[in-house]
């Protein structure tokens, strides 16, 4: 499994750069924004990379060669997912820092507010990957392209129907209800994870 998940990082090294260098400029813009698009975006672009990697495997025919490998299936869609929570959590990091930097401009630092924030990125992250990750492994990432933008356009409309309701998101990120956020979309996300090996597993090659 470390083998595998070393393999991922070197792809993202290689081929995805140029994400970080969007989270860095979507985290200082929502210093001084009220937009949330800058806030949730990267978390949603992070979240589709186990998509772009999978999708780097079938071009380079990994997916057929790993089979003369010690892996198995599950190891293989295991990868990443793994890869695609760890990415999730670390946007996090400057988006919470985005966010500290702003309340404290502001003189408006409100815990409450930064909780219900953060689940909320973490759970809308959490989304796409958990339902198009079982099509990218049951059909491959060219016949699951259709689904691919409709689950970004989803997860664009759920982002910005929060920011126009932010003060369900302060309210319903309180308390328990910060805990249910977090609960549900990892519940969804093994739930996805589990599907997709099921579906991996019987998928001809």
């Amino acid at each position: 499994m470390k083998g595998l998940l070393c393999k991922d990082v070197y792809l993202l090294c290689k081929y995805c750069r140029s994400y970080l260098l969007l989270m860095i400029i979507f985290a200082a813009a929502s210093v001084f924004s009220d937009n949330s698009l800058f806030q949730f975006y990267p978390c949603i672009l992070f979240g589709l990379l186990p998509v772009t990697l999978q999708s780097y495997d079938e071009r380079e025919k990994w997916t057929i060669y790993s089979g003369t490998l010690p892996y198995t299936r599950a190891q293989l869609v295991s990868a990443k997912y793994l890869i695609g929570l760890i990415l999730i959590i670390l946007t996090l990091v400057p988006a919470i820092a985005a966010h500290a930097v702003r309340a404290a401009i502001q003189g408006s630092a409100d815990w409450e507010s930064f909780y219900g924030m953060a689940s909320l990125i973490f759970a809308v992250g959490l989304l796409s990957p958990a339902v198009l990750l079982p099509l990218v492994f049951r059909f491959g990432t060219e016949k699951a392209r259709i689904a691919y933008y409709f689950v970004i356009a989803l997860a664009f409309s759920m982002s910005t129907f929060l920011g126009v309701q932010y003060g369900f998101s302060l309210s319903f990120g309180s308390g328990g209800g910060m805990w249910l956020v977090v609960a549900g979309a990892l519940l969804l996300y093994a739930l996805s994870w589990f599907l997709s090996v099921i579906l991996y597993e019987k998928r001809e090659m």
